[in-house]
């Protein structure tokens, strides 16, 4: 016995000790993938997001494993989501008793989002999509936190994007110049290369976009504290002691700590990206208006991206369009979950500031380049039109064409109709379809919130 209880301690002693390798193997390959990952970039080249590791490991990860948008999304969406589920599980509060019953069929016919498509059910079948009675069932379970879920995929989306446009905003001036849609001295660009990746990622406004989220999250907590929340899954949208309750069954209330502490982290994370979104927004409006002055912005006739070399600023502005629809859409959530009481002052200064930001967003980069746009396309096409009046001999000065090479003549003339259709407006027509729609919504939510407080 002695012999084979030595021989099995030694067995896993050898165990152990190429367990405890393979642990300092796994350790040091993720140390060294980690520090490979949020390693800034170098300090010649802009990167307006140097100091935002998170947003920089999911840059890396994306063109180390060439991801798509997709797979981002599902990473973002299983770390922001995993994190809640996980502390609602904990907690206990990621189902409730009769959920089914009293709280998914319910919500069907209450909750506005499911309205339309319980009544196109009711229109089609002659009989409602769940219970039509107006219950009191007040638990909010991870589950039943439609609001919360809904920003969640609205969360994952934002910043799939945002993954997409720091590295393109950070490439785009390169790119001009490299290519030669802008014109400067290689000099002033590497001053200005270095002006600006200094203040993108300046200390300044990474303070303020932290104390940004912190202020704005903790007065939305704070009115839930105050009136309760959930307007949009009360039996009676006036029904301010359902909504009271419901804030205190909620699965992420302070007095669960874990559960609490999770959505709070989360959420600071996500706002805090939001607001740094704005701010790179801003600086790169003004590094646009700059480059733009000091340089010279040359379009090109026949360029394979069909933008005349500006597909790279068409696709960013495209972008920031579609972002505007995803902050609609987290203006409406916000509309479902806050309370009826006390909601005016926190969705009024949301709203107020998207109203104000967008503007500076997209109307003066538009503006500026539209306006450089313009003007290079109009010396491209009086270029073009001199050597056309110079191979028709003078021919279109004097109104009388003589001694005409007619192959060269045709290949300008053909040059010359390209060049009038160069578009000199940065953007699609889907993208201003995309972005009228998110604009135009919050006006309309906070129009109903007025009516409704004014009753």
């Amino acid at each position: 016995m002695s012999h084979r209880f030595q021989g099995g301690w030694e067995t896993a002693n050898v165990l152990v000790a190429k367990g405890r390798k393979l642990l300092a193997v796994a350790f040091a390959r993720s140390r060294h993938l980690l520090q490979e990952l949020t390693e800034a970039p170098s300090q010649s080249e802009l990167c307006v997001y140097r100091r935002d590791k998170a947003i920089l490991a999911l840059v890396r990860l994306r063109e180390r494993f060439g991801w798509g948008d997709w797979r981002c999304f599902l990473l973002i969406g299983l770390i922001l989501g995993g994190v809640q589920a996980l502390a609602a599980l904990g907690s206990g509060d990621f189902l409730s008793h009769r959920l089914w019953s009293d709280g998914f069929l319910r919500d069907i016919n209450v909750f506005p989002p499911f309205g339309l498509v319980s009544a196109i059910y009711k229109a089609i079948t002659d009989r409602p999509l769940g219970n039509e009675t107006q219950g009191w069932y007040t638990p909010v379970p991870f589950l039943r936190d439609y609001s919360n879920l809904g920003i969640l995929l609205l969360s994952a989306l934002h910043l799939t994007l945002i993954t997409r446009q720091w590295p393109r905003i950070s490439s785009i001036f390169r790119h001009f110049l490299d290519t030669g849609s802008i014109v400067l001295p290689r000099r002033s660009f590497e001053d200005l290369v270095h002006k600006y990746d200094r203040a993108f990622n300046s200390w300044v406004g990474h303070i303020l976009s932290a104390g940004g989220a912190f202020v704005l999250l903790f007065f939305v907590l704070r009115s839930f504290a105050a009136h309760g929340f959930y307007q949009g899954l009360a039996p009676s949208r006036a029904s301010i002691i359902w909504q009271t309750q419901a804030y205190q069954q909620w699965w992420a209330n302070p007095s669960n700590f874990l559960s609490f502490g999770a959505i709070f982290l989360s959420y600071w994370l996500v706002l805090y990206i939001l607001f740094r979104h704005v701010f790179i927004g801003i600086i790169g409006t003004f590094a646009l208006n700059e480059i733009t002055n000091k340089g010279r912005v040359q379009l090109v006739v026949n360029h394979p991206d069909g933008s005349g070399g500006f597909w790279m600023l068409r696709e960013a502005i495209n972008d920031v369009f579609f972002s505007v629809f995803l902050s609609a859409g987290f203006i409406f959530l916000g509309f479902l979950f806050l309370p009826s009481e006390g909601k005016t002052g926190v969705f009024a200064a949301c709203i107020t500031l998207f109203l104000i930001v967008n503007p500076i967003f997209i109307a003066f980069p538009i503006a500026v380049m539209h306006r450089e746009l313009k003007k290079s396309r109009q010396e491209l096409l009086e270029g073009l039109h001199n050597q056309l009046d110079h191979l028709s001999g003078g021919g279109l000065t004097k109104g009388k064409v003589t001694n005409i090479d007619s192959a060269a003549f045709d290949s300008v003339l053909a040059i010359y109709h390209d060049a009038q259709n160069l578009p000199t407006y940065p953007f699609s027509a889907r993208a201003v379809l995309v972005f009228v729609g998110g604009y135009l919504a919050p006006l309309l939510f906070y129009l109903a919130a007025f009516v409704e407080y004014t009753k």
